[in-house]
């Protein structure tokens, strides 16, 4: 049998193809794995963003809270000092309300004390974790 110069020029074409899309695929694969370690260092450590202010500004309302503000991010806007912040207290006081059912007077008095002194302990103690829970440093002071 004999080869023709354009039979092996065909090989060789096959052959580079080949090798073009093996090294396409390694890349791919490649870039893959990149992405998916980067998007888990982000994932691995939850993250609340601040809207960019450019987004902001396309449709503001879209972006600020209306009814309740939870967490520090909205926490001095003027705007949100609403009925909904009384509520917010209301409920806080209903469950202390309930930790302290049937009591009176001094006694009263030291159970609320002692109740809220706890509670502030345990939110310090979860201040830090809370914390690194936003994507950019918060002063929850």
């Amino acid at each position: 049998m004999e080869i023709h110069p354009t039979e092996i020029s065909q090989e060789e074409n096959d052959y580079d193809d080949q090798m073009v899309l093996r090294d396409l695929t390694s890349t791919i694969a490649w870039k893959i794995r990149e992405g998916a370690q980067k998007t888990e260092s982000f994932s691995s450590s939850a993250c609340i963003n601040r809207v960019p202010k450019e987004l902001c500004k396309l449709k503001e309302s879209a972006y600020t809270p209306r009814l309740v503000a939870i967490g520090p991010l909205h926490r001095n806007d003027e705007h949100r000092q609403t009925p909904m912040q009384h509520v917010k207290m209301s409920y806080a006081e209903n469950l202390l309300g309930r930790l302290t059912v049937g009591m009176k007077g001094l006694e009263l008095a030291e159970k609320e004390n002692a109740v809220l002194q706890e509670c502030v302990g345990e939110m310090r103690k979860s201040l830090d974790d809370a914390k690194k829970c936003y994507a950019e440093g918060v002063n929850a002071g």
